[in-house]
This record gives C-alpha cells, structure tokens and sequence, in this order.
C-alpha cells in the first residue's frame, strides 16, 4: 500500500464535485485516500468493508455510491467487488520500473473481471512502463473497453430525468504535425528510448499555438539540462500532458559551488577512496621539546614510586 496518494486541490472547485451531496464528496475523499485503495486505482473493496470504517447504514453508502457511479469519478463491479478509479493512473502512474513491477503485483492477485479491460485501456495511456509488464491476453475476452465504460457507467440525467446532451469538443489538430514531429526530434531519450510517440502525439495535439511555441523552447532546455546531468529524462508524454514544460521555460542554472560547466560535480569534491587514505603526519617536535617532555615523564613516575 502506498503511503500517501496525490489528490488535487481542484477537488473542491471542480463543478461535478459541487454538484455531489456532501456525502458524495466525503466518499470520494474515502475511495481516493481509504487504506484498501492502491495507487494505480484498481483494487477489490467489498462494500461492508467501506460502510464499516464511515460507520455508515447500507442506505447511506448506496446513495453516495450511487452519485459517483453516476459521474463515472469510479466503477464498480458488483460480482467481484473490484473498484476502478479511472483518473488514478492519469495523476499517479508508476514513475520506475520497480514500481511498476510493484503495481503489477498487485494487480496480477485480482480476479478477473470487465474493469480490468477497462484498466489495460487506461495503463496504455497513462502508464506504459506498466503496460509493457501485462501478459499478452491481459484484459482481453470483455470486448471494446469504451463499450464497457458506457455499460457500467449510468446515463447522466438531469433532475427531470432527461439525459443530458453529451457536450461535444472540437477536433484535436492532427498528430502528425511539423511542430510534434520537431517536438520529437529534440526531446531526450530515456534509456537510449523514446517511448509512447503515439499517446504524446495526442497529447501534444491539444496544445494551443502558444503553448507549442512554447514547448519547442522548453524542449531544448530540458534536452541540455539532461545532457548536462541536471535531470533525468521522463516520460515525452508525461512531460507534455503534466506541464512539465511549464517548468523548462528557462535555461537550467548549475548550482557554481557544486557543480562544474558541465554540471558535473567536481573530482575534487569527491570523497577519496579508502585504498588512498594514508595517515596524516605527525606533528614535529624539536630535540630540546622532546628531552624536557622525557624529564616531566620521568619525573611523574618517579614521584609515583
């Protein structure tokens, strides 16, 4: 279990988490932050366990459960009491391989069921590094997963009962574009590795023309503070769909007392190895010193006897 889970502060402001009752809110902080919860979003919560640690009645649970099914914030699978939060991944995915395998192991001890087509859907998005680990046939025989998030999911009705008219978005610019393709070109390899061109394209194609001017500049100075030891390469698609970009709007500025132009540390700040280590010298004392220090000493014991 993980020690601690990312939740916003846009929480409180979202419109659909002020639309909820403030049971709804409280049961979506629960299922965010409850101990059953992994970070990844897919884990198997029986509902008597929820309704035990909110010593809530079944009615309360159900109602509040019901208001977030609703919005699609969770799913939930009645038969094998396995609950997908689906943003987990989108705000929290596994950043190193170990944790990937982590999440993996987890995952690979639930039973099978629709949500985990939903959920291989959802790692090939937001977390390849965890998508690479799932055996082939993973998440398969459930159909399309878009399907399935429309089948569990409610319609969203209004008070009246009516369904609402699904709010539709313009086109995204196509991905294979001039500026994703420059894009591309000057982002650093992770691993000698740039991985998951397609989900950046389609991230990167929901940028304004600012924002990618903007980006082809922070790409360069991300590019060469990678190249001088500054950072570690992420993820393209991470970089792009958190913002990361924001932060590379300048050039990165090595710290003058520990690093080098090169943003190496420097070989004399290094601590030598211990085959290196000889005794320091010890201290020069003169003839005369050293006669009256032996005539102190003989005196010393003498006085003892």
């Amino acid at each position: 279990m993980s020690k601690y889970f990312r939740v916003s502060p846009k929480f409180w402001s979202d419109p659909e988490v002020l639309a909820w009752s403030d049971d709804g809110r409280l049961l979506a902080l629960y299922f965010l932050t409850c101990p059953h919860r992994t970070t990844e979003g897919l884990f198997r919560l029986p509902k008597e366990y929820a309704q035990s640690d909110l010593n809530w009645t079944r009615e309360r649970f159900g109602k509040g459960l019901a208001e977030l099914l609703e919005t699609g914030f969770l799913h939930y699978d009645e038969q094998t009491q396995i609950v997908l939060i689906p943003n987990a991944l989108k705000y929290q995915a596994p950043e190193n391989e170990n944790q990937a395998k982590a999440a993996w192991a987890r995952i690979e001890d639930l039973p099978s069921s629709p949500l985990t087509s939903m959920f291989k859907g959802l790692a090939e998005r937001y977390a390849l590094r965890l998508a690479e680990l799932f055996p082939e046939g993973y998440g398969e025989g459930y159909g399309n997963p878009l399907a399935l998030t429309q089948a569990l999911a409610p319609s969203l009705k209004t008070a009246s009962g009516e369904e609402k008219e699904e709010e539709k978005t313009p086109n995204p610019k196509p991905v294979d574009d001039e500026d994703f393709r420059t894009f591309w070109e000057i982002y650093p390899k992770r691993d000698g590795k740039r991985l998951g061109k397609a989900n950046t394209a389609r991230q990167f194609s929901r940028l304004t023309q600012q924002a990618r001017a903007d980006i082809l500049v922070a790409a360069k100075h991300y590019r060469d503070a990678c190249a001088g030891g500054l950072t570690k390469a992420k993820d393209p698609e991470r970089f792009v769909r958190d913002d990361v970009w924001g932060d590379w709007m300048e050039p990165a500025t090595p710290d003058p007392e520990r690093t080098t132009s090169n943003g190496k540390r420097p070989a004399d700040d290094k601590p030598a190895p211990y085959s290196d280590w000889e005794p320091p010298d010890e201290p020069k004392v003169s003839e005369e010193e050293r006669q009256r220090n032996l005539e102190r000493l003989r005196s010393m014991m003498g006085s003892i006897g």
